[in-house]
C-alpha cells in the first residue's frame, strides 16, 4: 500500500464518528484477548507434557534394553511443526456474497484497490457452490439480507459445515438480534455497512489474524493431545515393563536428602511401604538399613563422582541386605536433573534385582571353566596319543588333527585343516570310500590304509573311525584314529618266514624219520629172510609191522595242517591194510572196514594204530590155519566223547587160557598196556571167531 492510500484510510478513520472508532476499537481488543488466553493454555499444556517427557524419558534412558523400542521414544519425541507463514506477496482471496449488484461491485473495487483478490456471489446457494468448488477463499464477506432465497447466516452456516473459514459479517443492522445471531454462527467479527474500507481492511486483516492464530492454536492443541496421549500409552507400557522387570523407579531430592519410592521398590526390599512408614525416606536411613556396610563406601564414591560431574550416568552393581536380612544383588542407573544453572535438582534412578542372574553368571563361570578343563585335559589327551586323530567334515575335510597326524604326513595343522581327507594317502579313492561308508554305517573298522610322508615314506595304517552327532542328533563328522601297523607287518612277515622255516624243517624232519623208518623195516625185513628159524623170522617180521605203522602216522602228521592231529580214517584204514597185506599167501582175505572220519591227536593214534597192528597181527597168524580164506571187519566211531575201536574175524577163535596179561606173545601183552597209555580199555568177545573191542576217551 502506497503512503497516499494510507493517508486516505487514515482520513477515513478520522471521519468516523467516535462511537464507530470505539465499537472497532473493542473488538479488535476482544479478538486480542481471545488469542491471549487461548495461548496461555496452550503454554500450560505444553509445560505439562515437557515435564512428562522429560520424567519418562529418563526412564526410557535408565531402564534395560528392551523395556522400550526405539519406535516408542520417537514417536513420544515429536515436536510440533508451525503452519507454513503467510508469504508477504500473498493476495488474500475473499469471496463477498452482495445481492446488491451496485454494492458488491463497489465493495470488490475498493477490496481489491486494498491487495485483495475478490470473488463476488449474488446468492446464498451461489455463495455455498463457489466454496465448494473453490477451496482457495481465505475469507467470506457475507451480507446478512440476502433477499430472496436464505439470508447469510443459514448460508454461511452450510458453508461451515464442509469448511474451516472465516466468516465477516457486513450488514446496516445493528440491533442486538442481528448481532447475537451471527455471533452464535462465527467469532470472527461484524461490520456496519457504510463504515469506510479503512474499518471494513481492518476487520478483514484482524479476522485472518485471528483465524491464523486459530488454526495454529488448534493445530497445537491436537498435536499436543495425540503427544499427551502417546506418553501416557508409552507410560502404562512402561510401568507395566517395569513391573514384570521388577524394576523399582525412585527419586531424591537434592536439598532434602530425601527418597521417594515405588511400590515395586519395597517389592525388591522384601518390606512394604506401610512398614517404612510411607513412600519416602531420608537417605542416611537408607544406608543404614538396607546397605551392607562394606558396600556403603562404594555407592557413596561412584555418586559423589555422578554430582560432580565426573561423570554425567552412573551404573553399578551392588548388594542390598533385604527387611528379612537376605543379601542380594541389584543393578542400579542413576542419572542427575540440573537446573538452567547446573545446580543439582534431583537425582532419579532404577534399581533391579539380578540375584537370579548372577547366580546363572556364577553357575556358568564354574560351567565354563569345568568346561575349559575338560576341554584342555581332551586335548592332552588328544595331543599325547600316538595315533593320529583327525576329525573329517561332511564335505570330507579335515577339521581338527593331532601332532602325530602332523608327524606320519609330515604337513603342519594349519595346512592340514581345510585340506582333502584323501589327499594324504596312497589310494585316495580307497580313502574317500571309506570315510563315505563312515557317514552311510556310522563306523567303520580296521580299515586299512597307507599314509604318504612328504618325503615318501610309507606309513601303514588301520583306520577306526565313527561319526559324531550335536546334541539334536544330527551329524557334524567323523572322528577317524589311525592306528600304525608298520612294526606289527614287519613283526607278522617275520612270523610268516619262521613258519615257513618250520614247515620245512618238520617237513624234513618227517622226511627223514620216514626215510629211517623205512630203512628200520627194510634191515628187519632182511634180517627175517636171513633166520632160518620160523620163529624167529615171524617176530622179525612183526617187528617190520609195527614200524610199518609208525610210517603210516608219520605220512598222515605230514600231510595234517598242524602237524598235531591224524585223520582216523585215512590212518586206520592204511593200517589195517598194510597188516593183511604183509600176511599174503594161499588164505585169500576179505577186509571190511566202517571207519568214522574225525581228527585226532598223534598222542592218541600211534598207540592206536599199534593195537590194531597187534589184534590185525593176531588173527592173521592164529585165526585162519587151514583155511583158504577168511574175513576180517574193522569199524571206528566216536559217541559222546568216547572212541570204539572194534576188530573182529571169523577164524578159529582164541582159545579161552590165552588173555593179554598171561599171554607169552610181545604183541599179546602191548595191547593192555597201549590201551591203558590212552587212558581207555580193552575186552575180548569170543564166539565164531575173536572180537577185540577199545575203548577211550577222545
Amino acid at each position: 500500500m502506497s503512503a497516499m492510500e494510507k493517508r486516505g484510510r487514515l482520513k477515513q478513520w478520522d471521519e468516523l464518528p467516535p462511537e464507530e472508532q470505539g465499537k472497532v476499537q473493542h473488538e479488535l481488543k476482544v479478538h486480542q484477548c481471545e488469542v491471549e488466553r487461548k495461548i496461555q493454555e496452550l503454554l500450560r499444556a505444553q509445560a505439562k507434557l515437557t515435564d512428562l517427557s522429560a520424567r519418562y524419558f529418563d526412564l526410557y534412558d535408565l531402564a534395560p534394553d528392551g523395556i522400550v523400542t526405539p519406535h516408542q521414544a520417537k514417536q513420544s519425541s515429536q515436536t510440533f511443526e508451525e503452519p507454513s507463514p503467510v508469504k508477504q506477496d500473498y493476495r488474500s482471496m475473499l469471496l463477498l456474497v452482495e445481492d446488491d449488484a451496485m454494492i458488491a461491485m463497489s465493495e470488490q473495487m475498493e477490496l481489491e484497490r486494498c491487495g485483495y483478490h475478490v470473488v463476488v456471489a449474488g446468492t446464498g446457494e451461489e455463495a455455498i457452490e463457489i466454496c465448494r468448488n473453490n477451496p482457495a477463499i481465505d475469507l467470506i464477506l457475507m451480507d446478512i439480507d440476502l433477499g430472496v432465497g436464505m439470508d447469510g447466516p443459514e448460508a454461511a452456516t452450510q458453508i461451515l459445515k464442509a469448511h474451516w473459514v472465516p466468516v465477516l459479517f457486513l450488514s446496516s443492522h445493528t440491533d442486538p438480534e442481528v448481532v447475537a445471531q451471527t455471533e452464535r454462527i462465527s467469532s470472527y467479527g461484524y461490520v456496519v455497512k457504510n463504515s469506510g474500507i479503512t474499518v471494513l481492511d481492518a476487520s478483514i486483516k484482524m479476522a485472518l489474524k485471528l483465524f491464523q492464530s486459530t488454526v495454529r492454536l488448534e493445530s497445537k492443541k491436537d498435536f499436543l493431545q495425540l503427544a499427551e496421549e502417546a506418553l501416557l500409552k508409552t507410560q502404562e507400557r512402561l510401568a507395566l515393563a517395569m513391573d514384570q522387570s521388577q524394576l523399582a523407579y525412585w527419586e531424591m531430592d537434592a536439598t532434602t536428602k530425601t527418597f521417594t519410592f515405588n511400590d515395586q521398590f519395597y517389592m525388591i526390599y522384601a518390606t512394604t511401604a506401610d512398614r517404612e512408614g510411607g513412600y519416602q525416606m531420608p537417605a542416611e536411613v537408607y544406608a543404614r538399613e538396607f546397605l551392607p556396610m562394606e558396600e556403603q563406601h562404594l555407592v557413596s564414591e561412584n555418586i559423589a563422582k555422578l554430582l560432580s560431574g565426573e561423570i554425567t550416568e552412573l551404573q553399578l552393581e551392588h548388594r542390598i541386605r533385604r527387611r528379612d536380612g537376605e543379601l542380594r544383588h541389584i543393578f542400579v542407573c542413576i542419572k542427575v536433573v540440573r537446573d538452567d544453572a547446573g545446580r543439582v535438582v534431583s537425582t532419579r534412578g532404577i534399581n533391579q534385582d539380578i540375584t537370579v542372574r548372577k547366580q546363572a553368571e556364577e553357575q556358568r563361570q564354574e560351567s565354563m571353566t569345568k568346561l575349559r578343563e575338560v576341554s584342555l585335559y581332551t586335548r592332552n589327551l588328544i595331543e599325547t596319543s600316538l595315533d593320529p586323530l583327525v576329525t573329517i567334515s561332511p564335505e570330507g575335510k579335515i577339521s581338527d588333527v593331532n601332532a602325530a597326524t602332523e608327524r606320519v604326513t609330515g604337513v603342519n595343522r594349519d595346512k592340514l585343516i581345510g585340506s582333502d581327507f584323501s589327499d594324504y594317502f596312497t589310494d585316495l579313492e580307497k580313502a574317500k570310500a571309506g570315510y563315505k561308508c563312515v557317514f552311510s554305517d556310522g563306523q567303520v573298522i580296521d580299515y586299512p590304509l597307507a599314509i604318504r610322508h612328504t618325503s615318501g615314506a610309507i606309513t601303514d595304517v588301520l583306520y577306526n573311525a565313527s561319526v559324531y552327532r550335536n546334541e539334536k542328533g544330527e551329524v557334524l563328522g567323523v572322528f577317524a584314529a589311525a592306528r600304525d601297523i608298520t612294526q606289527r607287518k614287519q613283526a607278522e612277515e617275520k612270523i610268516k618266514t619262521l613258519l615257513e622255516e618250520k614247515e620245512r624243517l618238520l617237513e624234513e624232519v618227517h622226511h627223514r624219520t620216514k626215510n629211517n623208518m623205512y630203512a628200520i623195516k627194510n634191515l628187519l625185513a632182511i634180517q627175517a629172510s636171513t633166520v632160518s628159524e620160523s620163529a624167529g623170522r615171524a617176530n622179525l617180521l612183526e617187528a617190520a609191522n609195527r614200524v610199518q605203522s609208525m610210517m603210516l602216522l608219520y605220512d598222515n602228521l605230514l600231510q595234517s595242517s598242524d602237524y598235531l592231529s591224524v585223520s582216523t580214517r585215512s590212518f586206520l584204514s592204511g593200517v589195517a591194510d598194510s597188516v593183511v597185506a604183509s600176511f599174503s599167501g594161499n588164505v585169500s582175505m576179505t577186509v571190511e572196514k566202517e571207519i568214522e572220519d574225525c581228527l585226532l591227536s598223534a598222542g592218541k593214534t600211534q598207540p592206536l594204530g599199534l593195537i590194531l597192528n597187534e589184534v590185525l597181527t593176531n588173527s592173521m597168524k592164529h585165526a585162519f590155519v587151514g583155511r583158504a580164506s577168511g574175513k576180517v571187519a574193522v569199524t571206528f566211531h566216536v559217541s559222546e566223547g568216547r572212541g570204539v575201536l572194534v576188530v573182529q574175524d571169523d577164524g578159529a577163535g582164541m582159545p579161552d587160557s590165552i588173555d593179554f596179561k598171561n599171554s607169552s606173545s610181545l604183541g599179546l601183552k602191548l595191547i593192555p598196556l597201549l590201551a591203558k597209555q590212552i587212558g581207555g580199555t580193552v575186552r575180548v568177545e569170543r564166539g565164531q571167531g575173536t572180537k577185540v573191542i577199545v575203548e577211550f576217551p577222545t
